[in-house]
Order: structure tokens, then sequence, then C-alpha cells
């Protein structure tokens, strides 16, 4: 029987990732309920793939056989878990109709998990190219009509909850949810194929890449993220994971390398191991290259419009001219209508507004000082809406001060510019959505480093002029003593 090893390890990497979002997870925050569930769902997750990886090692039919039933055995309880996701996920676990149907579903996963101990849910096993599978029997067939049914109302609830949300946060992490799931369900339901003896290879197993990729990056980076963006990163891991695997089988079935180690077949295995492991990067960095070059590359180029930026800013001393620039370089680059700049101030040892000249308002002035507290200990850009959501899960009074400052100022969020890691001012900005793509961000940040010296500078020159003029009146003032 040919076993190809590709698919074994595909299993044991996803296990791996799930594992590791699965512990992140829960070390956010154990005791929140939707971690909790969210948690159970990549148990399942887990224990498919580790029981699925045995399955596909074994020979012995009965090894087999016993093996598929420990899948089954956390598999039927997935569909159930999912929708009670769902419905933690959008608030909804504590309505009546719901929770008869989630306790519906738990009973049905439980009775379930008894007939899968028997040859009437699968039994005997059939060869494919790539491996052997168990064969389905008559209570299977009702499994997965169970199965259809609470994926369609799990997809339905997250759904109709992200499309009541209004633009923000929430709604974000909605859609990455959805996706997450969604593509799991696609490709983990080709897993019931080869039990009807369709020869389908077990690309399931790529689902845990996918999955954990997606809400991962969904967890660490959501408040600046965009579908593409998060697609792209689960096509650069899924590609360069695929092509490494796909790699290390060909290298370990290739009969030409027994020519030099004959008697040697681990020593292949670590050589090969250790030139992947080395190879991991630099194969990442070419698929992202050639994503970028293909599908995701920005509709303009930064660094030239960068270096212009700066070029034209190389003369300008006035703070005033110089916030107009910035103004209109982050109205090209992400439709910010309104900017606010407030700068250190060495005469006063106080951040004080420069940009735009109105009217100083004391009250506004004390404000926006504690966005520049927050801004000290956390530098870097935040948006009013990422503020006001972080606030409403923690206890962090500082940062739901801030929110509400900004939410006054009518501003969207606000950067710091910092040089040499000391702040000497920041910007609050305002534009008509919720979030910044994650290009936006990125530039965003990189503009405000480059900007923030050329404040420096000017606030040095003025700075000087300022002693200077105080040097001056005071010889005048000598003279006249005299």
């Amino acid at each position: 029987m040919n076993n190809p090893l590709i698919w074994q390890y595909l299993s044991l990497i996803s296990a791996s990732i799930t594992c590791f979002l699965l512990v992140f997870v829960l070390y956010r925050n154990w005791r929140k309920p939707l971690h909790q569930i969210f948690a159970l769902n990549c148990l399942v997750f887990i224990v498919w793939y580790i029981a699925s990886y045995f399955m596909l090692s074994a020979t012995d039919p009965a090894k087999i056989i016993f093996w598929d039933r420990i899948v089954y055995a956390v598999v039927v309880f997935a569909p159930t878990l999912m929708y009670h996701f769902a419905l933690v996920f959008s608030r909804q676990d504590q309505e009546a109709d719901k929770k008869a149907w989630l306790n519906f579903g738990y009973l049905l996963a439980i009775i379930f998990l008894s007939l899968s101990r028997t040859n009437y849910f699968i039994h005997d096993v059939f060869n494919y190219s790539w491996g052997v599978h168990t064969q389905a029997s008559i209570f299977h067939h009702v499994f997965l009509f169970y199965y259809f049914i609470y994926v369609v109302l799990f997809l339905i609830e997250l759904f109709h909850y992200y499309r009541r949300q209004k633009p923000s946060i929430t709604k974000t992490q909605a859609g990455y949810v959805l996706l997450a799931f969604l593509l799991i369900v696609i490709l983990g339901s080709t897993a019931y194929l080869p039990a009807y003896r369709i020869a389908f290879y077990p690309v399931a197993y790529l689902s845990g890449l996918i999955f954990a990729g997606l809400v991962g990056w969904a967890i660490i980076r959501y408040r600046f993220m965009e579908i593409k963006f998060i697609i792209k990163q689960g096509l650069i891991l899924f590609l360069t994971v695929l092509t490494l695997l796909l790699i290390f089988n060909y290298v370990i079935q290739s009969k030409w390398l027994n020519f030099f180690w004959v008697n040697s077949p681990e020593s292949i295995k670590l050589l090969v191991i250790v030139f992947l492991a080395v190879s991991f990067d630099q194969l990442s960095k070419f698929y992202h290259w050639l994503l970028d070059y293909i599908f995701f590359t920005p509709p303009h180029q930064h660094s030239e419009n960068s270096w212009s930026f700066l070029s034209a800013l190389s003369d300008v001393t006035n703070v005033q001219d110089i916030s107009e620039k910035l103004h209109r370089e982050l109205f090209y680059l992400a439709n910010i209508k309104k900017i606010e700049v407030l700068l250190y101030d060495q005469n006063s040892d106080a951040f004080a507004v420069v940009y735009p000249e109105l009217d100083q308002n004391e009250k506004h002035r004390q404000l926006m000082n504690r966005v520049v507290y927050y801004l000290q200990t956390n530098p870097q850009l935040v948006l009013q809406a990422e503020l006001d959501f972080l606030s409403r899960d923690t206890d962090l009074q500082l940062a739901k001060e801030v929110a509400l400052i900004l939410n006054k100022s009518n501003f969207s969020g606000v950067f710091p510019l910092l040089v040499e890691g000391r702040l000497i001012g920041i910007v609050g900005f305002t534009f008509d959505r919720v979030q910044l793509s994650v290009t936006e961000a990125k530039l965003i940040q990189i503009l405000a480093q480059q900007v923030a010296r050329v404040y420096q500078q000017s606030m040095l020159y003025n700075y000087s002029l300022h002693r200077l003029s105080i040097w001056q009146q005071g010889i005048g003032e000598n003279k006249i003593n005299l």
C-alpha cells in the first residue's frame, strides 16, 4: 500500500498550529465563555488531526477502524460546538428557542457518539492511492444529515450577526470568524468523501493551517486588518508549508538517495528537515513577493512618494507649512479629512496645539495632554473605535478615557511623533471610516517616523531663534544701562 508521508505530516502540522491557537486564546482570557467555546472547537480539530495521523500511518485494518472511531468521538460534537460558538459570539445563547436547538444538538451528538462505536456507523476499510479509510454504514448517513443541518444553522447565525452590525471592530471580527469557519467547513467536509469510496485526496488536513492562520492573524492584528490581507498571509503560510512538505515527501520517497545513505534513512530525514527549516524564511519571502507581484501590489509606490514628500520639506522650517504638507500627504494615503498637531514646547515645557491655528482652548489642551500621556506609555497608532472596543472587555481606565476624549474631539485616531524613542508630538486625525487597512496603517507609521524628524528640526530652529532673540534683547538692555 502506498501511503505518502505528506498527508500524515499535514495532519500533525495542522494539529500543532491549532494547539498553539487554543493555548493563545485561553491565555488571553480563559474565563470568558466565548474563549472557552472556541477552545473546545479547537480541541475537536486537534484530536481529529492527531487521530487521523495515526489512522493514515496504520496498516492493520483493526487499528485503522480504531483510530477513525477516535476521530468520530470528537467530530460528532463539532457541528453543535460551532453552533454554540455562533450563539455566544452573537450574544444569543440565552434565547429560549436557540437554547432548545443547542441542547437538542448536544443530545444528538451524544447519541452519535454511542453509535460511532459500532459497525452500524463505520466498518471495513478501503484502499486508495494515498492511503486507507473506513467505510460508512447506515447511521453515518444520518450523522451527515445532522452535520449539514447544524453547520447551516451556524453559518446563518454568524452571517446574520455580521449583517446586523454597523461598520465597527465587532463587524470586522465577525467577518474574520465567518471566513475562517467557512473555509474549515468546506475543506473539512471533504474528509467524509473517502468513507463513500470517493477517491478524494485528504486535503481536509490543510484546514487547520488555514483556520489557525486566519484566526491567529485576526486576533493579533484585527484592528488594522482587511480580508485581503488575511487571505494573503494565509496563502503565504499555506504555499510555504505545502511546498516544503512536497519536497520532503519527494526526497524521502526517492530511491536514488539510497545510493548515498544505504543504511541510514534517519540521517536522510534529519538532513532534509534541517535544510527545509533553514529554507522556510526565504521561501516565505519568495511567496510574499510573488503574491504581491501577481495579486496584491498596491496602486501606488510609497517609496517614491515618500522621497518626494521629504524633499519638499527639506528647507521648510515653519510648523504650519510642515503640517499642511503632512495633511495633504495623509489625505492622499488614507483619505484623512482633518488633522490636529500637538508638539512639545520647550519654552513652556508642555504640549500645545500648533496646527491648525486656532484659539487655544485650555480645556481641550488639557484633554489632549491625557492622550499624550497614553501615547507615552503606548507609542503606536491607535483608533478611537479600537480603544472603545478594548475598553468594553478590560479595566483599562486610561483607554476608556482616551476613547471618550477622541470621540469628543471628533478624532478617528491618533498617532505619535517619535524621535529616537522620545515623544515630541502627536497627530489626531479624522476620516469617514471605522478602520484603516493594513497598508494605510503601515504607510502612516512610516510617514510619522519621517515627519517627526522634520518637526524636530523645525522646533530646534525656532527654539534657537527664540533663545537668540532673548540674548539679543539682553544685550540691548545692558547697553541702555551702560
